[in-house]
């Protein structure tokens, strides 16, 4: 199941109107706010402090932590997020979402059929934009030991907690750091809640 949190007038617009807010890579590493904004946002690739760096063939010394290393900020896909609830995720002590997701609007939206959800995204896609959309979970990885690529699917595990399903919208020919599209009414296949009741609302059954 997916779920969009946010202030209750965004959250009545997706559901009426299917008002889907994207915002650009490079927006979420700006922002400052210790859940919405990364500034590690699109990084190429994390290294762990064991790698050799070296500059004009000069190898840097001791280094103290993690190497990140950004390729280009000319990548910039926009980027459109919302949380993931799995069975597995479900605690039956009433702590199934993190309450640290609810500093993240005060309403959310239950999307009851995730696959129709993004059918109607496709398809408005298609019909009005270039490039490609693609949706997936986020991977959390390991700050001190991963090795390996980021990019836009990758990030690091203190951010774990907010279980991430990202749409990405790459190679289109925009400039604009947000875009909003509109796919109608999703009334039918997702419901308005308040975050604050979200949990006492999740039950698991055998």
């Amino acid at each position: 199941m997916l779920i969009k949190f946010g202030q209750y007038v965004y959250m009545k617009a997706l559901l009426e109107t299917g008002s889907i807010y994207m915002q650009s890579l490079r927006n979420y590493v700006d922002i400052e706010h210790d859940q919405i904004g990364d500034p590690d946002e699109g990084l190429s690739y994390s290294l762990t402090k064991d790698v050799k760096v070296e500059v004009n063939g000069v190898e840097i010394p001791e280094i103290a932590g993690p190497v990140r290393v950004v390729d280009s900020t000319e990548y910039n896909p926009l980027i459109y997020c919302m949380y993931s609830l799995a069975p597995e995720h479900i605690d039956l002590n009433g702590r199934t979402i993190d309450p640290r997701c609810f500093g993240f609007g005060d309403y959310v939206i239950l999307m009851k059929d995730d696959a129709e959800f993004y059918n109607r995204l496709s398809s408005v896609f298609r019909e009005n934009c270039v490039g490609t959309l693609t949706g997936d979970l986020v991977k959390y990885v390991s700050r001190d030991s991963y090795n390996g690529e980021m990019g836009a699917f990758r990030k690091y595990d203190k951010y774990s907690y907010q279980r991430e399903y990202r749409y990405i919208w790459e190679g289109g020919n925009f400039n604009a750091s947000t875009l909003t599209l509109t796919i109608g009414d999703l009334s039918d296949i997702a419901v308005l809640l308040p975050s604050e009741k979200l949990n006492g609302l999740i039950k698991a059954r055998a």
